[in-house]
């Protein structure tokens, strides 16, 4: 490889680096539900209370299913700055809580995107009784649930949160740090097995 070549090469794969590790929150053009194409064919349909746990203290998503075996997946990633009750866009906090697997995009820089239905009916109460949201956007959030469509993704509570792979992403990174701005990342071969279990409409706890 020619010296120019090589350097080029290392500073373009330095400079993704930097913008992985910056998080999810970067590529949120890539898990929109811009169309019907996003969503689970309806044939992959699974039994209503197949649920998916997420706990963040073992860094371990457990796929459970009626009369089946769970399916594990450890070394799990979250936000940077943790788990908890996610306050507004930018916190870099992956929200604890009960939500529902609201799309699923095949085409995202991070292999595949299972997104969620945040913000949740309580994370909305809670950012309107706070002052981050103001009560249009509490009633649009509220009648979104009502209806069981995908929340307002704009909102200053944040959105776009899912379960997502790493891409073209460093392993290694992905397996001694919490990256994303508050989603939780599998690495891709997991990612690929995770998403042929999963359905929208499945609920999914986070903890």
């Amino acid at each position: 490889m020619k010296p120019r070549f090589r350097a080029v090469t290392i500073f373009i794969g330095s400079l993704w680096l930097i913008l992985q590790l910056a998080g999810c929150g970067l590529f949120k053009e890539d898990t929109r539900p811009t169309s019907v194409s996003v969503e689970m064919p309806a044939r992959l349909a699974r039994p209503p209370k197949a649920w998916i746990d997420i706990n963040s203290g073992e860094k371990r998503l457990t796929v459970h299913r009626p009369g089946m075996a769970p399916v594990v997946f450890d070394r799990v990633a979250f936000g940077a700055a943790g788990v908890r009750e996610k306050r507004r866009q930018g916190d870099h906090v992956t929200p604890s809580g009960k939500y529902k697997v609201g799309w699923i995009s095949r085409e995202s820089k991070f292999n595949i995107f299972i997104g969620l239905n945040y913000p949740s009916e309580q994370d909305a109460a809670r950012g309107y009784k706070s002052g981050v949201i103001t009560e249009a956007a509490y009633s649009r959030i509220r009648n979104s649930h009502g209806v069981g469509s995908t929340p307002p993704q704009t909102t200053p509570l944040g959105g776009y949160i899912g379960i997502h792979g790493i891409g073209k992403g460093d392993p290694e990174i992905h397996r001694i740090a919490n990256w994303t701005e508050g989603c939780i990342a599998l690495d891709n071969q997991q990612i690929r097995k995770l998403v042929e279990l999963v359905f929208s409409g499945m609920d999914v706890v986070i903890r």
